[in-house]
């Protein structure tokens, strides 16, 4: 009990953080989604349960932008252009209107948790039918790591989902797991983009109980702490990034 009602603060605490995006300035884009606290059914449930300890102006401003989030139509896009572009490349800034979609999809999950209300529910999973039929994964880590929520999105609501929906994003939640997965070389790029691909890995071996992703991402995670992270507590993408961003993340 007392770990979930640790959760509550926890999530007051992400949802400041997710408000950074609207600060920034308008030539220049850089996208994570915003922080989320992935919980099963029972930890839902008592979330809701004890919704009335979160400070009222949270509370209100999670359900304010949800509600924002229920008259946005679904803006999906065939191809992601971030990765290996500068911060105010006309095609990366372009997704600010696409990853909007993501934005909502927290917004939704957040409110839904809370609430238990049904349109929220419909929303998210509209969005979710809307990705799933146009955009096509690839397999690029850094640009498919933005649509990690999707994962838990299906995770709540698959029960929810007419059988068609539910196989169309089952299966592309699936497939992008597996390009990840196809894609994956120890020897070559950054730590920091192995653990982005390792992610999306264990995230679909959790959601669809598939022991093979799950065995893969545990056994190439030992692989990835021996050849990255350095007994002094420097690491491979410090020393050939000189990045302090990269060697955290």
């Amino acid at each position: 009990m007392i770990f979930y009602l640790l959760l509550l603060p926890i999530l007051a605490l992400t949802w400041g953080c997710q408000r950074t995006e609207e600060g920034q300035a308008e030539l220049f884009y850089e996208y994570g989604p915003p922080p989320t606290i992935w919980l099963n059914k029972a930890g839902r449930n008592l979330m809701a349960e004890q919704a009335s300890l979160l400070d009222a102006d949270i509370y209100d401003e999670i359900i304010s932008n949800a509600n924002q989030a229920l008259e946005v139509d679904p803006n999906p896009t065939d191809s992601i252009f971030y990765e290996g572009l500068v911060s105010n490349n006309p095609r990366r800034l372009d997704m600010r209107q696409h990853f909007r979609d993501i934005t909502n999809l927290v917004y939704l999950i957040n409110a839904y948790v809370l609430t238990n209300k049904q349109a929220y529910a419909e929303q998210t999973m509209a969005i979710a039918v809307a990705w799933a039929k146009k955009y096509k994964p690839t397999g690029n880590d850094v640009n498919e790591n933005k649509l990690r929520d999707f994962f838990y999105a299906f995770d709540i609501h698959r029960d929810t989902f007419s059988d068609e929906d539910r196989i169309l994003v089952e299966d592309w939640l699936k497939l992008m797991a597996s390009k990840q997965i196809a894609h994956w070389d120890i020897e070559i790029g950054s730590s920091n983009r192995h653990a982005k691909r390792m992610k999306i890995i264990l995230m679909a071996g959790i959601t669809f109980d598939n022991q093979e992703y799950i065995d893969f991402a545990v056994q190439e995670i030992e692989k990835i702490l021996d050849d990255s992270l350095y007994p002094d507590g420097t690491s491979r993408d410090l020393e050939r990034r000189d990045a302090i961003h990269y060697h955290n993340s």
